[in-house]
């Protein structure tokens, strides 16, 4: 752990978007279907819409909205609990 704090100096971790976030149809495809089906099916549907090669991983949509779910004002946020380090 002590190389890591080193090379990182103190700085925060950079937040990174995944690699679909730029393509903006599949982007909102993804959210678009965020609480309205399983990640299974959410993929099968943006694989047949937009093809293998555009389709994010499975991982990737359920980090999304994992993500989606902590933004503050949608349904499913939750307050983290106090003392607890959010790692958004």
């Amino acid at each position: 752990m002590p190389a890591l704090a080193a090379s990182r100096e103190g700085r925060p971790r950079r937040q990174r978007y995944p690699n679909f976030w730029h393509d903006l149809p599949v982007r909102e495809a993804v959210i678009a279907r965020h609480r309205q089906m399983t990640i299974d099916q959410a993929v099968a549907e943006v694989t047949l819409e937009f093809g293998k090669e555009r389709t994010p991983s499975r991982s990737a949509v359920h980090r999304t909205w994992k993500r989606l779910d902590h933004i503050p004002g949608s349904p499913r946020f939750s307050p983290p609990n106090p003392g607890q380090r959010q790692s958004l």
